[in-house]
């Protein structure tokens, strides 16, 4: 698996107003922010320890904010230097069935909802033009100054 940290000076940065240029009123990402890769993961079913033959991961995304303004004023109250707007850890766990799209039925979780047990079965469909599956898995952190967003996950066989 892969990993990008702040630590590790591999971290993925944006400013707010490369994120929402412009942007008034509901924020919404940018198409030229673009969608950065976030981590990779091979997973072998060869080597699963579960009867099941299911395979799975956790990764925790974090969303940093050191230093930051949202619509040009500094945002200093509840603002502490290396806190986290948001901070999620969550489990994806791929169990094979025949029956379903791509021979896997995909579930995940949050670890804070639900310790150790992804069980929220995603929505999965087909890769346009690949061999391989997409599923989505939304993000929010309601308090101010909040984010919502949907994280993007694909699948594909290893060649």
């Amino acid at each position: 698996m892969t990993r990008r940290e702040v630590r590790e000076n591999s971290a993925i940065f944006r400013n707010y107003d490369e994120l929402f240029p412009g942007a008034q009123g509901s924020k919404r990402l940018s198409d030229h922010a673009g969608n950065p890769h976030l981590f990779s993961v091979f997973l072998d079913p060869k080597k699963s320890v579960k009867t099941s033959g299911s395979v799975s991961f956790a990764f925790d995304l974090k969303v940093l904010v050191p230093d930051y303004e949202v619509d040009n004023v500094l945002f200093m109250q509840r603002h502490y230097e290396g806190g986290y707007i948001l901070r999620e850890f969550i489990l994806v766990e791929a169990l094979p069935d025949a029956a379903a799209l791509g021979g896997w039925r995909i579930k995940y979780g949050y670890q804070e909802d639900n310790p150790g047990r992804p069980g929220i079965g995603a929505l999965t469909r087909r890769l346009d033009g690949e061999d391989g599956i997409a599923f989505d898995i939304p993000i929010a952190q309601k308090a101010r100054p909040g984010v919502k967003g949907t994280l993007h996950m694909e699948a594909r066989p290893w060649k």
